[in-house]
């Protein structure tokens, strides 16, 4: 503990500050003032930390040592026991709020481990927080659950796990779709063509065409440009026949047409990252190989490798936070490769040019910098942030 004389109350917790019952006994203690009384200072001293308030702080200081000189206790162990005090104020829970939280991080962690498949698809149901949805689906790709594209046949209302242990994508997670087309769908499946499809649902071409665009119409067995051909030439005339004609009736419309060339992989993953803001079927760094290998950056796996040493790596941001220092702001970036995590440290000095990199949202960050092991985290220490270009990038 920080002071013998908080040897019991903090025996739970190994002789530390765990939860803020604790910093409210031990103003009790050093201060001899009631337990209330204690957690309006401590709600004084959370507050000020939040607002950097360094008038408020020296004033409940000055408070707090005064009253613990006057209880026997010496000037430099009461200014010690206060800096502790300001240190966890900065981030701290109530033990009930911990408890809750530490049985739902156990549960979700037995999940995870035993019931992978079902516990990202209950995940991608709830999505929330800070993490994207492109973040949730680079999970499920390290944990080796299978993702499946939204297909106008198979899909659900939403997520749904499918016989063998797949996830399947739901069509409403498309950019742009509506719900009256997916009711549409739902009701008039199973379609026999893509004319029929058009015909039995009325859904708008450029609909359409996105769907197809993301292999939604793939059970067809049709490449996609083709697809997009036969919808395009027939779309206008299949809405306006009758329902009753089946689409090879239709006078002056052949499904013969030019012989086109299926998209490459690399053209259906971007189409996948622009219609649901991520990659699945391969890992949008996969389309930047080429560069990064120029860029001679060093693999995420490989950094423990590199520890104490300068590297150059390339991600993904998936998260990005900023933390107050007296110094100025500073901030913290995710980063994800095709195999693994990184957390970069930014510190102040370069946070405000790491910050306009950011705005303009590239889509692939270039960070070159120390990599660091402090109480067995990996992190790397930036020294220059930069996008990579798109233009580059293969595929």
């Amino acid at each position: 503990p920080p002071h013998p004389a908080l040897d019991n109350l903090l025996a739970d917790q190994q002789g530390l500050l765990l939860y803020e019952e604790n910093v409210m006994e031990t103003i009790a203690t050093l201060m001899q003032i009631p337990l209330a009384q204690a957690d309006v200072l401590r709600r004084q001293l959370a507050k000020a930390v939040r607002a950097e308030d360094d008038t408020a702080l020296e004033k409940l200081g000055e408070q707090f040592v005064t009253a613990a000189l006057g209880n026997g206790y010496g000037i430099r162990e009461s200014q010690e026991l206060w800096q502790h005090l300001f240190s966890f104020a900065r981030y701290s829970f109530n033990k009930s709020h911990a408890a809750s939280y530490g049985l739902l991080a156990w549960r979700s962690a037995w999940l995870k481990t035993h019931h992978p498949a079902e516990f990202m698809c209950a995940l991608f149901r709830h999505h929330a927080g800070m993490y994207p949805f492109s973040a949730f689906v680079a999970e499920a790709r390290r944990m080796g659950v299978s993702l499946r594209l939204p297909c106008i046949h198979r899909s659900q209302s939403d997520f749904a796990m499918e016989t063998d242990g797949a996830i399947r994508l739901p069509l409403s997670i498309i950019h742009g779709s509506r719900r009256e087309s997916i009711r549409r769908v739902f009701a008039e499946r199973p379609f026999s063509s893509p004319e029929d499809l058009i015909r039995r649902t009325r859904l708008p071409l450029s609909e359409l065409e996105d769907w197809i665009l993301l292999g939604a119409l793939d059970d067809f067995d049709i490449p996609r440009p083709r697809l997009i051909w036969r919808c395009v030439t027939r779309h206008s005339r299949e809405r306006k026949e009758s329902p009753h004609i089946v689409s090879g009736d239709l006078p002056g419309i052949s499904d013969v047409g030019p012989e086109l060339v299926d998209f490459t992989p690399a053209r259906k993953l971007r189409e996948e990252m622009r219609l649901l803001g991520a990659a699945i079927s391969a890992h949008p760094m996969s389309l930047f190989r080429r560069q990064v290998q120029q860029e001679r950056c060093v693999p995420m796996t490989d950094l423990r490798r590199w520890c104490g040493k300068t590297v150059r790596v390339a991600g993904i941001r998936l998260a990005s936070r900023q933390h107050p220092t007296k110094t100025g702001p500073m901030g913290f970036i995710t980063l994800e490769d095709e195999e693994a995590l990184c957390e970069v440290t930014c510190f102040s000095r370069l946070w405000p040019q790491v910050k306009k990199v950011l705005l303009e949202r590239p889509e692939v960050i270039l960070v070159s910098g120390k990599v660091d092991m402090r109480m067995g985290v990996l992190s790397l220490i930036a020294d220059q942030v930069r996008p990579l270009q798109r233009e580059r990038a293969t595929g």
